[in-house]
């Protein structure tokens, strides 16, 4: 505000200067007075620009005319209402937040609740043991909970509280949502962590000689975040491992641990991983080295109550093995297992392919007839309803005498054999330096549940009497020649015999480049290459 008397020639000297200067500042005058007690009258203006810039020209104004100046915070209607849609704007997300806050502690409560019967009711089933929520403390953004995990079984139970201290306390602390901001903003229901160390499940008596092995208490963290569609995500960390005993070391690195699923869902659906970058025992012989350890599934069902329907894969991305004996070389490896399993039909359907290849095969021996073998195994035909029957008696088997125990099996073992048709395959390939040195196909299959008896004794008997009737077989078996080459001059001269001997006895065929067999069983029948062995099979199975 400019003294009375003086403001157009101010206004119009700073628009001007403005203009000269090329600064970007406009003033006007608002034709309004404003009358103080201590200061005297004054007119009221305005200005756009810079604000650095415009205080100084008004100070500068402000000597050259020799008048007084105030500066007040005065702001056109159109901004007053702008803050004031502002602030009502943050005054209803404020409220909105705080409604939410508090409708997603209670939501939280609830959810944990279930997330903790869930986890109660499948580790009861698959493990025997109890987790249950003892507490709940909530304030209105975070929580504090303690959850209690022990054995069922007092049996076991009373073995193992000689050395782990049960039940087993986990004090977990739960930031409410809707926001998190401790790791950049993201929304969710809730965050739930909790830091066990290893010591505290430790039966006191025998915390001394755990610190006297173990370098540093062992950390195990877990987070886990629940999201409003009932999404959560676990995250769990094993700190490093440090194992020092008379005769060896055992080393291994933070192992980290995920599981995502649904708690909403009604059926299972689980994705989990693991993976460790390196573990390492040494002892005063040997030296053993896995370098990264990794373990992903993703799970969508319980055959029977417990046996993982999904896929699943195992990575161990080099094994080193190294030994004082001057005469053996260290050898590496790697090491996969890629497993499916599902159902068809209500029977179980398992698949599992192995490989492990020898990765310093060129440091070593060249008489070693193999660099890498690939294995498949297939195993078909059990019935989901016998499956689940077999679970339910090993959750009960606890409270069983053993005798008891033991006629509960022999019938139900008894009722499998009578009605699973069990089909069991493995391929086994072999190569060196990138070609292929053999194969073996092998399949056999369970036929024989028209011979089973009223129970499991009547039933051995049956199938003694009956025992070409049982199983049906096929076997293909090759061997190239190039294999017997990388043998030393001793074992290719016994080998070469044997397989002579064989060629002859028409049990194995040669041809230019390999040895093999075609074998197969089947209604008694008994072929080998063509040729039929029924008769002397069943000689020698009857004898």
């Amino acid at each position: 505000d400019l003294q009375k008397g003086h403001g157009k020639e101010i206004v119009e000297w700073l628009n001007e200067q403005s203009k000269t200067q090329k600064t970007k500042l406009e003033a006007r005058l608002y034709n309004y007075e404003i009358s103080t007690k201590n200061f005297g009258d004054f007119e009221m203006f305005s200005w756009i620009g810079d604000v650095q810039n415009a205080r100084k020209m008004i100070i500068k104004a402000s000597k050259k005319f020799k008048v007084r100046v105030i500066e007040g915070g005065y702001k056109p209607k159109e901004k007053l209402f702008k803050m004031k849609k502002l602030f009502l704007l943050l005054l209803t997300l404020l409220t909105a937040w705080a409604l939410s806050t508090l409708f997603i502690g209670e939501k939280t409560q609830s959810t944990i609740n279930s997330y903790i019967k869930q986890a109660d009711k499948q580790s009861k089933e698959l493990y025997d043991v109890s987790i249950k929520l003892i507490s709940y403390d909530k304030s209105f953004l975070s929580a504090n909970a303690e959850i209690e995990i022990d054995i069922i079984d007092p049996t076991i139970r009373k073995d193992i509280v000689e050395f782990i201290k049960l039940p087993i306390k986990s004090n977990l602390t739960i930031i409410h949502g809707p926001l998190f901001f401790n790791d950049g903003l993201n929304i969710g229901l809730a965050k739930v962590s909790d830091t066990i160390p290893l010591s505290d499940f430790i039966a006191d008596k025998h915390k001394y000689e755990f610190f006297k092995y173990v370098n540093d208490d062992i950390a195990i963290t877990s987070n886990t975040k629940f999201e409003f569609n009932g999404n959560f995500h676990n995250k769990g960390i094993i700190n490093n491992i440090r194992v020092n005993g008379d005769d060896l070391s055992l080393k291994v690195s933070p192992t980290i641990m995920t599981v995502n699923g649904n708690l909403d869902s009604k059926s299972i659906n689980y994705k989990s991983s693991i993976s460790i970058e390196d573990i390492t025992l040494n002892t005063p012989d040997n030296y053993f080295n896995i370098k990264e350890i990794k373990f992903n599934s993703n799970i969508n069902e319980l055959f029977g109550g417990f046996y993982p329907l999904g896929d699943s894969l195992l990575k161990m991305q080099e094994i080193t093995l190294r030994t004082s004996e001057t005469n053996i070389p260290p050898i590496s490896l790697s090491v996969s297992i890629d497993s499916k399993a599902s159902k068809e039909d209500n029977k179980l359907l398992d698949e599992r392919k192995v490989n492990i290849s020898l990765i310093n095969h060129k440091q070593i021996d060249a008489s070693i007839p193999i660099d890498s073998i690939n294995i498949t195994q297939n195993f078909s035909g059990f019935l989901e309803e016998d499956a689940r029957s077999l679970w339910n008696l090993i959750s009960v088997s606890s409270t069983m005498k053993v005798d008891t125990l033991n006629s509960e099996l022999s019938k139900w073992f008894n009722t499998f054999l009578s009605r699973n048709s069990l089909v069991y395959g493995l391929k086994v390939s072999t190569d060196k330096n990138n070609k292929h040195t053999g194969n073996m196909d092998l399949m056999l299959s369970y036929i024989g549940q028209q011979y089973t008896g009223s129970d499991l004794e009547q039933t051995f008997l049956n199938f003694k009497e009956n025992r070409l009737d049982l199983l049906n077989a096929d076997l293909q078996l090759s061997v190239h020649k190039d294999w017997l080459n990388t043998l030393d001059q001793t074992s290719l001269d016994v080998a070469n015999s044997t397989l002579s001997d064989l060629v002859t006895q028409k049990l194995i065929k040669e041809s230019p480049l390999d040895y093999s067999i075609n074998a197969s069983y089947k209604s008694r029948k008994a072929v080998v290459n063509d040729e039929d062995f029924s008769e002397d099979l069943a000689n020698i199975l009857n004898n």
